[in-house]
């Protein structure tokens, strides 16, 4: 018989990270875990959540990380890439994701100011994720969470 997860465990911790594709304003994670992969999103420059999760890949066809005025410089996105695709998720909460990758731990960040962007950067210090982190047992209040904000890119981004 299987033992059942620690509801106080984070969220989808340890959780590889496949690919990211990001933008100005969003950054989509991919994770892989045992049966299942998730889309970790976070967003800035909106009201409501800035970070969720989806079961289903967002933004298929929407043009969300090519539209003019948010789309990054090629050489931008592969930084990106290269700094956080194959590290390991830590974390997550309302505002950003930490990414461990060789001896770097990356965060990933979101504001919700006019005009934001998604910020990613080396963590400074452990003060970085704060006291709140996603916890196992919120699986479904996170992908309500990512459904709403996907919803707020609007029309057919999920």
């Amino acid at each position: 018989m299987l033992a059942e997860p620690d509801p106080l465990a984070t969220l989808l911790e340890g959780a590889p990270v496949q690919k990211i594709d990001v933008a100005a304003d969003v950054a989509v994670l991919r994770l892989r875990t045992p049966g299942a992969t998730f889309y970790l999103i976070v967003s800035s420059g909106r009201a409501g959540p800035l970070v969720g999760l989806t079961r289903e890949k967002p933004f298929k066809g929407a043009g969300v990380f090519s539209k003019e005025g948010t789309a990054l410089p090629a050489s931008e996105k592969v930084r990106v890439r290269t700094r956080v695709e194959g590290g390991l998720l830590i974390a997550f909460n309302e505002r950003r994701a930490i990414v461990r990758r060789e001896d770097a731990t990356i965060v990933i960040e979101a504001s919700a100011a006019l005009g934001a962007r998604v910020t990613v950067r080396e963590a400074r210090d452990a003060e970085d994720l704060g006291a709140s982190v996603a916890r196992a047992d919120d699986l479904e209040l996170w992908c309500a969470r990512g459904e709403e904000l996907v919803l707020g890119f609007g029309e057919g981004a999920l």
